[in-house]
């Protein structure tokens, strides 16, 4: 079977309580990155395309969306260009070239991203209630 984005994190186990399958990383929207020197890393908060099959009962009762805040460290090699207030329609992808360190590499809309790591946790996923679309 192939590797999908979230065999590549640290805490995969974090998605699969959520998720029947991961979601795709595909035309999701970029909320904040986040950069640390000291740590070596960048954070990521994105707005996944698809909400959770099994969302915890802690979450807001109508809520529909969900965000997914991903933390990579030990980052080097970063390249950003095309940051603006609307990164929408971008694909995100984690693989690891080779079996050495992870790429992190992202594009949309004039819109890139792209570094090496150490690894990529799954920090946060939480639900949320976007009004705009309500039944």
């Amino acid at each position: 079977m192939e590797e999908t984005w979230n065999d590549m994190v640290d805490n995969p186990e974090s998605i699969r309580h959520l998720y029947e399958i991961p979601p795709p990383l595909d035309g999701v929207e970029i909320a904040a990155i986040d950069l640390s020197r000291e740590a070596s890393s960048l954070t990521i908060r994105l707005f996944l395309p698809t909400f959770p099959d099994h969302p915890p009962a802690r979450w807001p009762k109508r809520s529909n969306r969900a965000t997914l805040t991903l933390d990579a460290y030990g980052v080097d090699g970063l390249k950003l260009s095309g940051w603006g207030r609307s990164i929408i329609g971008v694909t995100l992808d984690i693989s690891r070239p080779r079996g050495g360190r992870l790429s992190l590499r992202a594009a949309g809309r004039g819109f890139k991203l792209a570094l090496e790591c150490d690894g990529v946790r799954v920090s946060n996923v939480n639900g949320y209630v976007r009004e705009d679309i309500l039944n």
